[in-house]
């Protein structure tokens, strides 16, 4: 569990947790990033934004008619959610997420990454 609450961190019984200790987001990533042991690199994009779980690789072929035309034509690689079915491809956001992650010094600007796309 991550808080920021001191008095819930004094609770009899509470479950594991990690306090975290700014007030800024980029100091709370790298709090996070380092007490976890976190590769920002390797986890980058890897699960389902929905549900979670690990996303799994499916063929361009299988991803047609279920994205946009320009979307299937840019794009060689998608990943899909087993459980919830999204469709996940690389999109202008992950390049802003890779360049503010290697300003930050987390992340090389080539981590491999998806993004998300809602079917809906």
């Amino acid at each position: 569990m991550l808080t920021r609450d001191r008095r819930l961190t004094r609770r009899a019984g509470m479950p594991p947790f990690l306090r975290v200790e700014s007030d800024r987001f980029r100091d709370q990533l790298r709090q996070v990033l380092h007490a976890f042991a976190i590769d920002p690199g390797e986890a980058l994009f890897r699960r389902c934004v929905e549900c979670n779980a690990e996303l799994v690789e499916v063929a361009r072929e299988e991803a047609a008619g279920q994205v946009p035309p320009f979307v299937l034509a840019t794009q060689t690689r998608f990943r899909r959610c087993p459980r919830c079915r999204h469709l996940y491809w690389e999109a202008t956001h992950v390049a802003r997420v890779r360049d503010e992650l290697s300003r930050m010094g987390l992340a090389s600007r080539d981590a491999a990454a998806v993004a998300r796309e809602d079917p809906r």
